[in-house]
């Protein structure tokens, strides 16, 4: 099975934002889906997190601020998507 890129879009922010000085690869996002449509979260270390639903267009659905710095990779679950952030682990229900 061949995909083909459906879109393509840089972003570049005002500032860059600040990055673990732990070893290893940053936060990667996490696809999900609810059984009918995909989702992409993307956790980014300032505590942002991202959703976008894949299409032709960019399409981003909610965004949040933890207020919190995240170094690790949402992690879905059923219908529960986990977070870890520096000082606690949250549970999002859908």
């Amino acid at each position: 099975m061949k995909g083909s890129l459906l879109w393509e879009r840089s972003v570049f922010p005002d500032t860059l934002e600040e990055v673990h000085s732990l070893p290893g690869s940053p936060a990667t996002p996490t696809p999900t889906t609810d059984g009918s449509m995909a989702y992409v979260y993307f956790a980014a270390y300032n505590g942002n997190i991202t959703v976008v639903k894949p299409g032709d267009r960019l399409n981003v659905i909610a965004r949040s601020d933890l207020r919190e710095k995240i170094g690790s990779s949402p992690a879905a679950l059923g219908k529960m998507l986990y977070i870890r952030t520096d000082s606690a682990l949250y549970a999002f229900k859908k």
